[in-house]
């Protein structure tokens, strides 16, 4: 597996789940698999990359984070979104993108 970045675990728990469903696949049988992506939760983290685009942008450094790591999940579920569609799965699976909880008081987006 390709290491994780430091400080960022949607592509750690992205590679996992790629894992599972290649090997769910070999089954041919239904599977249900849960990711519980942390990146929009506090503390937000995101990589230097995303960083410093929202940094060159005018936001705060809070709000670079927030928005990196905001931008962090997207990548996650668009490379999942990219698997099941190479796997010719896309058709067959039901994919859920739901949020635990709304904003919080503060958060600096």
């Amino acid at each position: 597996w390709p290491r994780p970045i430091p400080g960022e675990d949607s592509l750690f728990l992205y590679h996992n789940l790629k894992r599972f469903i290649l090997s769910a696949r070999l089954t041919r049988r239904p599977f249900f698999a849960y990711v519980p992506l942390h990146a929009v939760h506090t503390r937000y983290v995101a990589t230097d990359t995303l960083r410093r685009l929202y940094l060159s942008r005018g936001y705060t450094p809070d709000q670079a984070d927030y928005f990196g790591a905001i931008s962090a999940l997207d990548r996650t579920v668009g490379l999942v979104r990219s698997l099941l569609r190479r796997m010719r799965m896309e058709m067959d699976t039901i994919l859920w993108f739901l949020s635990d909880n709304g904003p919080a008081r503060g958060t600096p987006g």
